[in-house]
């Protein structure tokens, strides 16, 4: 029988939070004005020194948080008012963590922060301190350099309410620029629809099934190229990666990255982030459907983002993105780079994760290298990270072992066996990915008895039974196999 676990949508919450952001909750809800429940920061620190990195804690742990914030004593197990009561505490706070989060993150929404400060100065009658605030931020707004959603959303804020101060003033005058304030607000409109459009096409491209109505742009074209619009930087990238998700062609990418470079200085770094993933999703689907010469474009862009500091946020790098870019580089032979990359980022992650993603790393370094012994050093040092670490590693393990093996070996038919029921019984992977990495698992198998002549098996058997299969995971790396097995038959 399974141990009993406490689950709750706080802590998976609190999970996601950095330890500087654990600090400043930590302040949130000490200070009274935000926060009077005098449990809650104890009720913060106790899950923080219990939990890692799950949704849920053991029941045992959940008796001692219990202890730390409640003076009544528990009967073998929490009576039903004692959970109740412990619930109401983490949906308290659970309700402050999503307070917390809108405090953090109301500076980086300028025009919501605006709107909300202009209003509350208009409605207390003060005026004059109204009109120096919009002042201060036309002039702050004109010395950007990018004039991006925020940009618009903004100038619209600052012009609307230095109308409805006129207004309040009881002052009609023809100096309000209507048609400026409808200016800004369409160009809102219509890089939120264009935002909106492409994100729509990217998901349609990963998920092919899914088919939308985009009827819906057509009404907004005549807008879109006004000559007034037309001309924006950024209404003339997205109509470019519109185009690259339409049409799928060569050209409209080396166009988009032309953009990005004629137009760099003119978009925020956020921005400039998004565009080139935007551009590196692209080299991906191509990769997937073939075109091989991708690879040496998407090293380029992570090179080129490497370069404007783009691959990171907050000097934090993705542990996902690091996974990709490291055997990208391998393939293309630059071993240095790679080392390079995961020296310079691996300790700035979570501290948790940091060995496990250097060993992780380090060991696909060995892999591509062909130094099987080392890789398989560094990849049974490798903790739980996460579900694409965990599939990651178990297939590199296994190739590793199928590379390494002089002779047969019932060790290692016992780690594919391991592994096999490892991908069949992960409730994590689609019903698709189980099936594909468990046919893996078993090709590999027989590739494994045919290398070292156990049974009747031959290489053409192998590929006439992964011709049958729906789903595959590798089949190029296993067909690879197979016909250097065929080779030296």
């Amino acid at each position: 029988m399974g141990k009993k676990l406490y689950k709750s949508i706080a802590i998976g919450l609190l999970n996601s939070f950095n330890e500087i952001e654990k600090e400043r909750l930590m302040t949130f809800l000490s200070n009274d004005y935000f926060n009077k429940d005098t449990s809650l920061p104890i009720l913060l620190q106790s899950l923080i020194k219990h939990t890692k990195g799950e949704n849920q804690i053991s029941i045992e742990i959940l008796y001692e948080i219990y202890r730390s914030i409640f003076s009544d004593s528990i009967n073998k197990s929490l009576s039903k008012k004692q959970k109740n009561a412990f619930d109401i505490k983490m949906s308290a706070l659970l309700q402050k963590m999503k307070k917390f989060l809108v405090v953090e993150n109301l500076e980086n929404h300028q025009a919501v922060e605006r709107k909300i400060l202009y209003q509350a100065l208009l409605d207390k009658q003060q005026l004059n301190l109204c009109y120096r605030q919009i002042k201060k931020d036309k002039k702050a707004l004109e010395s950007n350099r990018a004039k991006d959603l925020t940009y618009f959303e903004t100038a619209y804020e600052i012009e609307n309410a230095y109308m409805n101060y006129l207004h309040a003033q009881g002052i009609f005058t023809k100096n309000i620029d209507y048609n400026k304030i409808a200016e800004y607000l369409d160009v809102s409109y219509l890089l939120k629809k264009l935002q909106l459009h492409s994100a729509a096409l990217s998901i349609g491209r990963v998920f092919q099934t899914l088919q939308y109505d985009f009827s819906t742009i057509e009404n907004i074209k005549e807008l879109l190229f006004s000559n007034d619009y037309e001309q924006e930087v950024y209404i003339k990238i997205y109509q470019q990666i519109i185009e690259l998700m339409n049409h799928d062609d060569d050209q409209i990418y080396f166009d988009l990255l032309e953009l990005l470079r004629l137009y760099e200085s003119q978009v925020s770094v956020n921005n400039l982030d998004d565009f080139y993933n935007v551009a590196c999703n692209f080299c991906i689907h191509k990769i997937r459907k073939g075109h091989l010469n991708y690879n040496q474009y998407l090293f380029d862009l992570y090179k080129k983002m490497e370069q404007k500091n783009l691959l990171t946020k907050n000097g934090i790098m993705d542990i996902n993105k690091l996974k990709n870019i490291v055997p990208l580089s391998c393939k293309l032979g630059d071993f240095e780079w790679a080392a390079y990359l995961i020296e310079k980022h691996h300790k700035n992650i979570n501290h948790s994760d940091s060995k496990s993603v250097y060993h992780f790393n380090i060991g696909v370094i060995a892999f591509y290298q062909k130094n099987y012994q080392n890789a398989i050093y560094h990849f049974i040092r490798v903790d739980k990270v996460n579900l694409l670490y965990e599939i990651n590693c178990r297939m590199l393990m296994v190739k590793a072992h199928f590379e390494l093996d002089k002779e047969y070996d019932e060790r290692t038919m016992t780690i594919y066996r391991t592994i096999e029921l490892y991908m069949i019984n992960n409730n994590r992977l689609k019903a698709s990915q189980k099936k594909g990495y468990k046919n893996f698992v078993r090709m590999l198998i027989n590739l494994y008895k045919i290398k070292h002549q156990v049974g009747k098996g031959t290489p053409g058997k192998i590929i006439d039974k992964m011709d049958q299969l729906e789903f595959i995971s590798d089949k190029r790396w296993l067909i690879e196999k197979v016909h250097n097995l065929k080779n030296d038959e």
